[in-house]
């Protein structure tokens, strides 16, 4: 008999992730005939008690939870005051040390929750069976996780897609990257099978090669990145996007 799927907050209660949220899809935002970035008059869910998924049984979101949630929210709830430091703005460094952090298990946390947004992906099978083996660490070769500063309280889930770049008049695709993306308060994360093209994001894969039990100072250099479009990867600023002459 299959065990009973239970909530699961993305991302854990403990960052950030508490109280009342709107939910509300791509198909919704199209419709409502207004800037990408404006929500204010589009129909949604609301969740009282954060952003969850029904995609773990009990047993296994209290498993990953106990080993890898807490050395997540403490992680984020160090990265957090940089929002204050630059005030949103786009495109600046954040340049900090996160001390006596758990780089595996957040790694692990990070993993545990693209596992969930890509539930039935059967590609992410290998990372489903890294983050079950507690105390597994080695290098990623097929898969890699960048991050990003993220300003804003607004959150942004997006399953694996495939993101075509093209060529000024769309006649050429340059490349081709298949990647997912969950962009929540302090921090966004990518997951891209293989290497991304020219990114500007923060590489993190490396976490995974640490000790559970290994404790340390970990120097980080994060972009501050806007995310006003629902488009996955899209670091556009609102000028940008509408056209409307410079960045705002």
């Amino acid at each position: 008999m299959k065990s009973q799927l239970t909530a699961e907050h993305i991302p854990p209660q403990n960052a950030f992730n508490k109280g009342q949220v709107k939910i509300y899809n791509l198909i919704d935002s199209t419709l409502a005939g207004q800037p990408s970035w404006d929500n204010s008059n589009i129909f949604g869910e609301i969740s009282q008690n954060g952003f969850k998924l029904y995609t773990l049984c009990s047993n296994c979101n209290n498993k990953t939870g106990s080993w890898y949630g807490l050395a997540y929210g403490d992680f984020v709830r160090q990265v957090e005051p940089v929002i204050t430091i630059h005030k949103g703005k786009p495109n600046e460094m954040y340049s900090g040390i996160v001390k006596e952090t758990y780089p595996l298990r957040v790694f692990k946390q990070i993993l545990s929750m693209f596992c969930s947004v890509n539930y039935g992906f059967i590609e992410l099978d290998p990372l489903r069976k890294f983050v079950n083996q507690k105390e597994a660490c080695y290098e990623l070769s097929d898969f890699r996780v960048y991050t990003y500063i993220q300003p804003t309280r607004e959150c942004k889930i997006i399953p694996l897609q495939t993101k075509l770049t093209h060529n000024a008049d769309m006649s050429e695709i340059y490349s081709q990257e298949r990647m997912s993306e969950i962009s929540v308060y302090p921090l966004g994360f990518i997951l891209s099978v293989g290497s991304l093209n020219n990114s500007e994001l923060v590489d993190i894969t490396d976490f995974a090669k640490c000790a559970y039990g290994n404790k340390c100072d970990v120097e980080l250099q994060i972009p501050v990145k806007e995310r006003n479009s629902p488009y996955m990867g899209d670091f556009r600023t609102k000028g940008k996007i509408t056209g409307d002459g410079d960045d705002i």
